[in-house]
């Protein structure tokens, strides 16, 4: 039990931290662009970097910390990458312009798959 407890709270301050984040990155692009859709890639592509990188290492390293583990992917990561923003922002942009929104779904999607594998290949690399 004191375990779950101790996954739970990892996960919990991770989300906390990573959705603070995010929100940072909004506010940030609102203060350089007048559209804030551009956070969402750079949130979505650096989370997904991010995720690579540290499921290389977790598989690198074993089973390890269960929390840390919790902390970083679950609670962080997960709190900072926000496909539910993304699907909004598609449909927002394609209020305006299909064409901008089918862009926009594809460099997403694109550009985070390519980062998810090129972190995982970094990572992974490092160990042999």
């Amino acid at each position: 039990m004191r375990d779950q407890l101790r996954l739970v709270a990892a996960v919990a301050l991770g989300g906390a931290l990573g959705a603070l984040a995010r929100w940072a990155m909004f506010r940030f692009s609102l203060s350089i662009a007048e559209v804030s859709w551009w956070s969402t890639i750079a949130v979505n592509a650096i989370g997904c970097l991010a995720m690579g990188l540290v499921v290389g290492l977790i598989i690198r390293g074993g089973h390890g910390n269960a929390a840390l583990h919790a902390f970083l992917t679950t609670g962080l990561l997960g709190g900072f990458t926000t496909f539910s923003a993304f699907a909004v922002d598609a449909i927002r942009i394609g209020e305006h312009s299909i064409w901008q929104s089918t862009l926009y779904v594809i460099a997403t999607v694109v550009i985070s798959i390519g980062l998810v594998w090129l972190g995982l290949r970094v990572s992974v690399r490092r160990a042999q």
